[in-house]
């Protein structure tokens, strides 16, 4: 019988440890670099690695760990155009992850991240005023988020940039998605009060479609 891939925190654990190996030593680094917030670093540590058979891998998921955090560092300073480039080189590797290693453990959260990724690039694409790309990516990463039952993933500030691109452009597609998100969170939730901000209707929530869990079935 074929036995369950081992968890991913156990595999960390066995490959950090080991020493012997230089590789493991170099991935060592690159994910202590992560938790210093040296993105360059863990980059730069990891890339020599990500065609490894052996650690490939593991590299790709912390060059895309670290893609994805310098993106988000990005946001906060309002570099759009490097937190594009950051959250779409992230995404590049989940999507390289998932076909090379399609059995790793490591893709347990690939939707998760994905998803994660794709609010980035719509608040870098808003940041940039385009409105019409954000929304159209605002929304495709609430369905993955949604279907990888992540939804509370959603941060207050991911909502505030898509309210006020809606308020923009108000297409249809983008206000039938308010009520929904509204009926993800507590409705004394940072996240309900940002909704609530731009939109004060946003509390009449729908009734929740059978099977939808919380209510969020995307249309």
């Amino acid at each position: 019988s074929i036995e369950p891939p081992a968890p991913i925190d156990a595999l960390q654990g066995d490959l950090f440890k080991s020493f012997k190996s230089p590789k493991a030593r170099k991935l060592k680094a690159a994910r202590d670099a992560i938790r210093n917030k040296q993105w360059d670093r863990a980059r730069s540590l990891a890339s020599p690695l990500t065609g490894d058979a052996t650690y490939g891998d593991v590299a790709l998921w912390i060059r895309a760990t670290a893609q994805s955090a310098a993106a988000k560092a990005s946001i906060a300073k309002k570099l759009w155009a490097p937190a594009l480039s950051a959250a779409r080189a992230s995404t590049e590797d989940w999507l390289r992850l998932e076909d090379r290693f399609p059995l790793s453990p490591y893709l347990k959260h690939h939707a998760r991240e994905m998803g994660l990724n794709e609010l980035t690039i719509a608040q870098g694409l808003a940041g940039q005023n385009k409105t019409a790309p954000a929304l159209k990516t605002f929304e495709a990463a609430f369905q993955r988020l949604i279907a990888a039952s992540s939804a509370l993933t959603i941060e207050p500030q991911h909502l505030e940039s898509f309210s006020v691109a809606c308020t923009k452009r108000k297409p249809d597609d983008c206000l039938l998605w308010v009520p929904r998100l509204a009926a993800a969170f507590p409705r004394s939730s940072l996240e309900t009060k940002m909704l609530l901000k731009y939109f004060p209707n946003a509390g009449e929530r729908p009734k929740p479609a059978p099977g939808s869990g919380r209510g969020m079935a995307p249309y």
